[in-house]
């Protein structure tokens, strides 16, 4: 059954660009914007890609709902003509922006979003932002020294309006009549031809450079750079408190560089991440690659029981056999739920170090579920028995079958 647009209500376009590397972020920041949404207006979301697989496209797709409309654009033709080049952990997906105003020329005014954000307030509330005659509306980059540093290399007289481009309130109309594309292609182009590139972070640069005086600086809340919250000490210190206060009332987190939060699962701003993350179907694919190769390949045998399991609950583990030891790894990792003890019958068999103590003490401790860690059903219908032998709710207790089959 298809989803109504309620032409009536005010638009907002909002535009993504990815390929298929990213698409599970990509869904997991669209589902965060659809939760903060308001019956009042019509959100069209538009997802620009040249290689999105079908798989992906349809789960993108999928997300649409009345009065969220998602549909994908195929930037091949738009851009086949420009020479677009990756750098560092960039890809070709970035310059998609520049040509916003050719893709979607029935709106004035777009608001285009990174894919590595959480949405955490009604972006209605942003694309609302008066421009006041620019072409473009962005958040200041935080102030910094190598901020300043690479503004002078690349000939940006005033950093204090260096902005960062994940987040783009766009007027197409004033984009399109002062050439912006056109003059940040030249300025890439012309930054192809060193020998070693100056403008490291490709079209936010050219950007900056071609929209120095011509950007409308925005609350700082709607583009949250988190990365600085780990390194607040590197923040000029006059800016310092106001970067950290506005973590009290975000807008938009946005995951700025190569090392992104959902890799830092103990930082404050992460839980957000993981909160819609965990009702997509891209899930068990981004826990496995933010575990790290390494540490993650075990996580592809066992499934956690999450849909059974509400975040931040106590849970204790029953079994420290190799079941429990994954779901102990997993949630020392993860910080998805707060492990409170560890259990098994032969705990005076288990490496010390672990900390796993007598089924027993169970009853001296305060906790949500009882996480059987048992492969198979007889085993942990065995434990059930026992723990409700014990006087333990059978609502406590969850069991499920962890192991993954094979397709």
């Amino acid at each position: 059954m298809g989803f109504m647009k309620n032409v009536s209500k005010e638009i907002i376009p909002i535009v993504f660009a990815v390929n298929d590397s990213f698409a599970a972020y990509c869904y997991v920041a669209i589902f965060s914007l659809w939760k903060h949404t308001s019956p009042c207006y019509q959100y069209e979301v538009f997802i620009a890609s040249t290689d999105l697989s079908n798989a992906n496209q349809e789960k993108l797709e999928g997300l649409s709902r009345d009065g969220f409309h998602v549909s994908i654009i195929d930037a091949t033709e738009y851009i086949k003509k420009s020479d677009l080049r990756e750098i560092h952990h960039l890809s070709v997906e970035t310059y998609f922006r520049l040509f916003i105003p050719l893709f979607l020329p029935q709106y004035s005014k777009v608001l285009y979003l990174d894919s590595d954000i959480c949405i955490m307030a009604d972006v209605a509330e942003l694309y609302c932002t008066d421009l006041e005659g620019m072409a473009v509306g962005a958040v200041p980059e935080v102030p910094r020294k190598n901020i300043v540093v690479h503004c002078n290399e690349i000939g940006i007289s005033n950093s204090k309006n260096a902005f960062n481009a994940g987040v783009l309130l766009i007027d197409t109309v004033m984009f399109e009549r002062l050439e912006v594309r056109k003059k940040c292609l030249a300025e890439l182009e012309k930054d192809y031809g060193h020998k070693e590139r100056k403008m490291i972070y490709a079209d936010q640069d050219a950007l900056n450079i071609v929209m120095q005086n011509n950007v409308k600086l925005l609350d700082g809340r709607w583009n949250y750079n988190t990365c600085f919250a780990r390194r607040p000490h590197v923040i000029f210190e006059e800016y310092r408190n106001d970067y950290l206060n506005t973590q009290n009332h975000v807008g938009i987190a946005h995951f700025c560089g190569q090392d992104k939060l959902w890799m830092y699962p103990e930082e404050e701003l992460a839980q957000e991440f993981w909160k819609y993350a965990k009702d997509t179907p891209y899930f068990y694919d981004i826990l496995s690659a933010s575990l790290g190769r390494s540490k993650g390949l075990v996580f592809e045998k066992y499934c956690f029981p999450y849909d059974a399991i509400e975040h931040n609950s106590r849970i204790v583990i029953y079994g420290a056999g190799k079941v429990g030891k994954v779901f102990h790894q997993h949630l020392e990792m993860t910080h998805y739920a707060e492990e409170v003890m560890w259990v098994d019958k032969e705990w005076k068999n288990v490496d010390a170090a672990l900390g796993v103590v007598s089924p027993e003490r169970i009853e001296t401790i305060d906790f949500d579920y009882i996480l059987l860690a048992a492969e198979w059903q007889e085993v942990a219908e065995e434990m059930r028995e026992e723990l409700i032998g014990m006087g333990i709710s059978r609502e406590k207790i969850v069991w499920k079958r962890y192991l993954k089959m094979k397709t």
